[in-house]
């Protein structure tokens, strides 16, 4: 009995393939051919689930509890996350909420080297500092929001001299120092 390839497997090695017509059976052929890699499997169609960004970030988010509000067209534009459970990688999925205008992150587990993912939030008004490990150094990245105008700082963590060099280079800018 002798068995054929279809054409639509395009099979790259006749040896395996002829190999397989005088031993093997029907299926250990098919078997074969798949195994080796001759079968060109068919893409897989993109599915559209018709969740926004926003939403997969908040759905990314979820086990951090987020307490957040939604503009008019269903754009993230306040963000809760609070305690030290919050840890640094967490501020990846936040730095996708371009149209954040506040943002707590009250005893987050931060350190200044982690606020440079949110120096692209261009319409970040109010940001909570406060209960964080950031000092002085973390500042360098807040500098380059310029819509930031409340800030709330770890007190005793950041001196009031670099926090004054801060709001000379952030017009309007006010800072608080909480524990």
């Amino acid at each position: 009995m002798k068995y054929t390839i279809p054409a639509a497997l395009n099979c790259p090695s006749p040896r395996i393939a002829a190999a397989s017509r005088r031993i093997l059976g029907p299926a250990a052929l098919l078997a074969c051919l798949l195994l080796s890699g001759c079968a060109k499997p068919a893409a897989p169609d993109p599915v559209d689930d018709g969740v926004t960004g926003d939403e997969k970030v908040i759905q990314a988010l979820d086990a951090y509890d987020p307490v957040y509000q939604l503009d008019e067209g269903g754009r993230v534009i306040s963000l809760r996350l609070e305690g030290t459970f919050v840890i640094p990688a967490v501020l990846d999925e936040v730095a996708k909420l371009t149209e954040l205008e506040s943002l707590s992150l009250y005893g987050a587990s931060l350190t200044d080297d982690n606020l440079v993912k949110l120096e692209g939030l261009k319409k970040l008004r109010c940001l909570g500092l406060a209960g964080t490990q950031i000092s002085d150094n973390g500042l360098v990245h807040l500098e380059k929001l310029d819509s930031l105008l409340w800030l709330w700082l770890p007190q005793g963590k950041v001196s009031e001299r670099r926090a004054e060099e801060l709001k000379q280079k952030c017009s309007g800018l006010t800072i608080y120092f909480q524990l």
